[in-house]
């Protein structure tokens, strides 16, 4: 939006006070990171992705439902959480601005708790190797 269509939205909103432009809607954006995460580990739930369509308002109020029962847990932009079990967690985020009267938005994003993938070390494989190189050369030897 170029300067004079800024200036005449700004205008339109100082004129009319409450409305259409003064009342626009807030956009939640929700992330988390990482995921998917192991039990225990800590998930970094993120929402300053989360912007106002309209430029004479801001969001004030990030609120994250944990538990997907309808209330919510923790405020925050950043919230740390984490997960005792295995399973698909369903997170809720509601961004309210702060237009009189407010408006929210709510956005629904799920963290997956997995088990890691276990990767063995390379000493683990360098003693394998061996162990079955020694197990070849002892055949060898009794054969030969």
């Amino acid at each position: 939006m170029n300067a004079k269509k800024l200036g005449v939205v700004m205008a339109l909103v100082a004129a009319l006070g409450t409305s259409e432009y003064a009342q626009a809607i807030p956009i939640a954006v929700a992330t988390a990171n990482p995921n998917p995460t192991d039990v225990g580990n800590i998930v970094q739930l993120d929402g300053s992705g989360s912007y106002e369509t309209n430029v004479a308002l801001l969001i004030d109020s990030w609120e994250w439902d944990l538990n997907n029962d309808g209330a919510y847990d923790v405020s925050g932009l950043l919230v740390p959480v984490s997960f005792a079990a295995y399973g698909v967690y369903p997170i809720s985020l509601r961004v309210t601005n702060n237009g009189a009267p407010e408006a929210d938005a709510v956005t629904t994003l799920s963290v997956t708790v997995v088990p890691a993938t276990a990767v063995p070390e390379p000493a683990t494989l360098a003693l394998l190797a061996l162990g079955l190189a020694g197990l070849g050369f002892s055949r060898h030897k009794r054969n030969a």
